[in-house]
């Protein structure tokens, strides 16, 4: 076999020969596989789906371990950086983090009122592992995050159409 000097026995050489060839050559020819005899029969079923957890509940996520070390969330938050104490309209992070949460799990709703309600608590059990704050004032968290989400999701929709109608016009 030519520029091949060192070749295992019973191992053929599916390299292309000098001066090209059909053959890619970084991929064997197609013909090689006929030399294997496999029988996908003999190999045990895939499951469908992946074993199913239940899903954990918005109260399990807010009581769960270590949420002291999350920046907690305060309506009236104290200046003190050591604190770690923030809230919705003085700090961007809580705006960033909501986008990149609706971003991961988005599937083309136009507004906030086309998203399903079970999308909205999911996007919202995610907030609530990065951000801590007291039980007491989950429902005005859930609204203010409501209201971000609103404005975000409009932002987004907005940027793409524009886009959109850029990019038609510069084709016409």
């Amino acid at each position: 076999m030519a520029g091949n000097d060192r070749v295992w026995p019973g191992i053929r050489d599916w390299r292309p020969q000098q001066g090209g060839g059909s053959e890619s050559e970084t991929q064997p020819p197609l013909d090689l596989m006929d030399d294997f005899d496999i029988n996908f029969a003999d190999f045990p079923p895939v499951p469908d789906s992946q074993p199913q957890f239940p899903p954990v509940t918005l109260d399990q996520v807010l009581r769960g371990p270590s949420r002291q070390y999350l920046k907690k969330l305060v309506p009236e938050p104290d200046e003190d950086p050591e604190k770690k104490e923030i809230w919705f309209k003085l700090h961007k992070e809580i705006t960033h983090t909501i986008t990149k949460i609706m971003q991961a799990d988005f599937d083309g709703s136009r507004n906030w009122g086309t998203v399903e309600d079970d999308k909205k608590d999911r996007w919202f059990k995610a907030f609530a592992q990065k951000f801590n704050w007291d039980y007491e004032i989950t429902q005005l968290v859930r609204e203010n995050f409501d209201a971000v989400g609103v404005k975000r999701l409009n932002d987004c929709i907005h940027y793409l159409k524009t886009k959109w109608l850029k990019g038609k016009r510069s084709k016409s």
